[in-house]
């Protein structure tokens, strides 16, 4: 809109103000066509962040609906399949105890589903093995504590 209105007050064709309002919002910007005038000057100062900000919506937009494809497209194939396959069965056994365990569907869940990449996933598994001081398996007020206590005699 803004490059019709630019092309408006500069005189240009309909097809140099198109390319005009591309260039300008995906920020190319070649320089071959520019506003001369001091009005059109004055209403770039305002068109220019507004085409800038809504390319980048646009994209923006384009792109989650990519992402939800792609994810959602991944769970019909995951979730919704009624039988499970012995190769993801045994994908997904990670101690290789030929038991699943409701954590390890999940963790493999959300890789498959490109939720987490298996690096991250280690990440969050360090990091609770970390808060973890007494190595219970599970985080509660006595892990706090340890820490705190640790944390004052390392000062």
């Amino acid at each position: 809109m803004g490059g019709f209105v630019m092309g408006r007050l500069e005189g240009w064709s309909l097809v140099d103000s198109m390319y005009y309002a591309v260039s300008t919002a995906g920020t190319v910007g070649y320089g071959d066509i520019v506003p001369k005038k001091p009005r059109s000057k004055l209403a770039a100062c305002f068109f220019l962040p507004l085409c800038v900000g809504a390319a980048g919506d646009v994209l923006g937009t384009v792109a989650s609906l990519v992402w939800e494809y792609r994810q959602q497209k991944a769970y019909s194939r995951l979730v919704k399949q009624r039988e499970l396959s012995m190769d993801c069965l045994d994908r997904m056994d990670v101690d290789q105890d030929g038991k699943v365990y409701k954590e390890d569907f999940v963790n493999f869940m959300l890789v498959e589903m490109q939720f987490i990449t298996k690096e991250q996933l280690s990440q969050l598994h360090e990091q609770f093995n970390r808060l973890d001081v007494t190595g219970e398996g599970y985080l509660d007020q006595e892990d706090l504590k340890l820490m705190a206590k640790w944390k004052k005699r390392a000062k």
